[in-house]
């Protein structure tokens, strides 16, 4: 998701423009089958819930069977996906690998 500060509040993507949504002044609009304001606030909430982490205190580890986001320090993941043979495939053929 790509987020654009607006002078009265937010505009969010998805990178494919399949999804987007507009915020303001307490109004949202939206298109596409993602809730992009659902997921924002979800997201915002984890953060508050787990302490309003920095930024930069995020990490990623790749390897050939899987990607984890972690926070803090690698083993602490907040996220894992496992990488399949077709999507390893795909990135050894030039083209974009997982979107975690």
């Amino acid at each position: 998701m790509v987020c654009w500060p607006q002078e009265d509040g937010w505009f969010l993507a998805t990178e494919d423009g399949g999804s987007w949504a507009r915020s303001a002044g307490g109004v949202s609009w939206r298109h596409g089958p993602r809730d992009l304001v659902r997921e924002a606030a979800d997201a915002v909430e984890w953060g508050r819930e787990n302490g309003s982490p920095p930024l930069f205190g995020f990490g990623v580890t790749v390897t050939r069977d899987r990607q984890e986001v972690w926070l803090g320090q690698p083993g602490t993941s907040i996220r894992c996906v496992p990488t399949t043979d077709s999507r390893r495939s795909a990135s050894a053929e030039g083209e974009p690998g997982v979107a975690v």
